[in-house]
């Protein structure tokens, strides 16, 4: 092709994969391996398991380079930008399932990862077919699929790690995504490692040999291979976490509106506003408490009780 090209539009992206995260089709492409290989770390568990139009993400290596902070994350309508500097910056157009990356930080695919792949892909999938929900997913030894609520410290994690223990299913450990279609009662989740902060050693002795791994965040975080996973649950049951020191565990209920108050003031603002409200709401009419607790092995107990 002929012609000025001052704005890279027809650079040539020469390795190509379809990937299935979180079970939906999406196309990558890309002119560099190491990109190439991020991808693969971010999605390649997954089979493909929802009939869907392919989204499509185009990651382009610009050179060497490291990244001057972090990303800033901007939409209007259905257009979200993406931009940490000149050489790292991203867009999406959110109705077509369309977006791409240039970035400077190849040789950092954690980085690209956690700044870029996994945001653009996720946030495409929020806005065409899931609602996401700051929780983790377990599912009782009796098949009970249970969301664990709360902001980051109220113990989703080492909550998610104690119910793997206790022969519990995982389904996620700090975020799941509704399928709108499906009612909004089935949660599909990241289950293949649980993240854990590195202070968890002293609740679990047994984590004392895991390599700590510094996140592109700053967060000194385990991770460790969960022994028994899902891909999906159907939500039975909805739990707000309070984490105390010494006091035993206890619960009590929780109103629809109320639990939907609270898990719609942790819902990032989307375009798709709308639909993600009604799925919500769906959601909470499943049976609601708050347990506040300190022990997990004692806590899980009390929850099998409770959802039998």
């Amino acid at each position: 092709m002929s012609g000025l090209d001052p704005m890279l539009s027809t650079a040539e992206l020469p390795l190509a994969n379809e990937f299935y995260p979180l079970g939906f089709p999406l196309q990558f492409r890309t002119n560099a391996q190491e990109l190439m290989t991020a991808a693969e770390a971010s999605w390649g568990e997954y089979p493909k398991r929802f009939d869907r139009p392919p989204l499509r993400l185009d990651a382009l290596a610009a050179g060497p380079g490291h990244p001057n902070g972090d990303p800033v994350w901007r939409a209007r309508g259905a257009i979200l930008t993406v931009v940490t500097d000149r050489g790292n910056f991203a867009s999406a157009d959110l109705n077509d399932g369309i977006a791409a990356c240039w970035t400077t930080a190849a040789a950092d695919p954690d980085w690209v990862r956690f700044h870029f792949l996994d945001g653009l892909c996720y946030s495409m999938l929020a806005h065409r077919d899931l609602t996401p929900v700051h929780a983790a997913c377990v599912v009782s030894p009796e098949g009970r699929g249970l969301l664990l609520c709360g902001p980051s410290g109220a113990g989703k994690s080492s909550l998610t790690y104690a119910a793997s223990l206790c022969g519990w299913t995982i389904v996620s450990d700090d975020a799941v995504f509704l399928v709108r279609a499906q009612h909004g009662f089935v949660c599909l989740g990241r289950p293949f490692r649980i993240r854990l902060r590195d202070t968890a050693v002293h609740l679990f002795p047994q984590l004392a040999g895991v390599p700590v791994v510094t996140e592109p965040n700053g967060k000194r975080t385990l991770f460790v291979p969960t022994p028994r996973f899902a891909l999906d649950a159907e939500v039975q049951g909805i739990v707000f976490l309070q984490r105390t020191e010494t006091q035993a565990p206890s619960m009590i209920r929780v109103d629809g509106e109320a639990a939907a108050a609270r898990l719609l003031a942790d819902l990032p603002r989307f375009e798709v506003h709308q639909e993600h409200e009604a799925c919500l709401r769906r959601l909470c009419t499943r049976p609601a408490v708050e347990l506040t607790y300190s022990n997990p092995e004692a806590a899980l107990q009390a929850l099998r009780k409770e959802f039998a």
